[in-house]
């Protein structure tokens, strides 16, 4: 889930302390290696003096939650502990009513292992929670530092939410892609493709193009990423981003192709790139 990019608010909270976590720093634990592991996105630690940390993502509409991934680094490991919490309605992080979803999860539990650099996609917890404003753990009461290192949501909009957007569209089906277009492991100095199609989901307003679609990545690799993938209209001529004409109300582009080149000398290791669908305007 983009949620560094778009409007979501990160709030951190403890003994009194109310900070928001900005822009760069979502989108570093957002990415897909742990931040700065083993120190953490906050070298000096949060020190809670013995009470909980809270640490919240707030969406700009209703989510429907259908997992997560969450690492950091306690300091005293054998005591700390967090649990998972949601709320429909706040609008700080500590307003509002709240609800726990889940028990306390123990350090090394699935979707809490900052070590592994794979365990992004291995330990995802899948959970179900619909219709949420706002997704928190709350950390150990009982331990003293903590360095968070990897923050992942994933879900979409709930049914009716956000509802003038662009979405990545299955190439076949009638149908929105809600989970990655995985090329699964690749091997260096191989070629892969996958097709998809970008639709306007809005019954009022009309995207106007030219509508760019290009790529970015969180975390990027050496050599870089972003030159090994490529985009098309027609699956022959390729190039780094692509343009396609206005989308009108309910309209679906056509086919559309995403092509990675991978160099010979391809650093190892899991990456993630994702697909944008950008408007000139809106009418």
């Amino acid at each position: 889930m983009p949620y560094d990019r778009d409007g979501s608010v990160m709030t951190a909270w403890w003994g009194g302390q109310y900070p928001l976590i900005y822009g760069t720093a979502m989108s570093s634990i957002n990415a897909e290696q742990p931040v700065n592991y083993p120190s953490g996105l906050w070298s000096s630690g949060w020190y809670a003096g013995g009470g909980p940390v809270y640490v919240s993502t707030i969406f700009p509409e209703l989510r429907d939650i259908a997992g997560l991934y969450i690492a950091a680094i306690f300091s005293v490991s054998f005591s700390d502990y967090l649990t998972y919490w949601t709320s429909t309605d706040t609008t700080t992080g500590m307003d509002g009513t709240w609800t726990q979803q889940t028990t306390k999860v123990s350090p090394g539990a699935t979707g809490y292992n900052g070590s592994n650099p794979d365990a992004y996609r291995t330990d995802i917890l899948s959970v179900s929670w619909p219709g949420v404003k706002a997704v928190q753990a709350q950390f150990s009461s009982f331990g003293y530092g903590y360095q968070l290192l990897t923050w992942h949501l994933y879900g979409q909009p709930s049914a009716g939410q956000n509802p003038d957007s662009l979405r990545v569209w299955q190439p076949t089906t009638n149908a929105e892609v809600t989970g990655p277009l995985d090329f699964g492991d690749v091997t260096q100095g191989s070629i892969y493709t996958q097709q998809f199609r970008i639709a306007n989901i809005s019954s009022t307003y009309t995207a106007n193009g030219p509508i760019t679609i290009s790529a970015e990545t969180l975390y990027d690799a050496n050599p870089s990423l972003i030159p090994q993938y490529n985009f098309s209209t027609n699956g022959t001529s390729y190039s780094s981003s692509v343009t396609i004409s206005s989308l009108a109300p309910g309209a679906v582009s056509s086919v559309l192709y995403v092509q990675g080149t991978i160099s010979a000398s391809a650093q190892l290791g899991p990456w993630a790139l994702r697909i944008l669908a950008i408007a000139s305007s809106w009418t």
